[in-house]
């Protein structure tokens, strides 16, 4: 009788934790930071105001892009590394456009 109750909570737990972890993963995915979209703003500005017209379009497209991959995933309770290595290649080709060479990357992904 005990073990059967020991088990029960467990599994209660176990699922609470994944509720919980979905919760996280929505939450998480459906806001950008604050501090990046400012950034962004401000170097479409600078752009714009410097005449590099088709630069701020880019920048803008990009932007729009990575903000429907957020949304499009907010909802989702897991997503695969390959769609998370695509958000964050998005990610970093934006902030590479706003910090030009002072910014370099290289993804690496490991077997899984």
């Amino acid at each position: 009788m005990l073990l059967c109750y020991i088990e029960r909570k467990n599994k209660e737990l176990l699922e609470l934790n994944k509720r919980m972890n979905i919760l996280q993963h929505q939450a998480l995915s459906a806001m950008m930071n604050p501090h990046f979209i400012f950034n962004s703003l401000n170097s479409v500005q600078h752009l714009v105001n410097t005449d590099r017209r088709i630069e701020a379009n880019d920048y803008i497209s990009l932007m729009a892009r990575l903000i429907r991959m957020n949304l499009n995933t907010a909802s989702q309770s897991y997503i695969t590394i390959e769609e998370e290595t695509k958000r964050l290649e998005l990610y970093l080709t934006i902030e590479k456009l706003r910090c030009g060479d002072k910014l370099s990357y290289k993804i690496n992904i490991g077997k899984i």
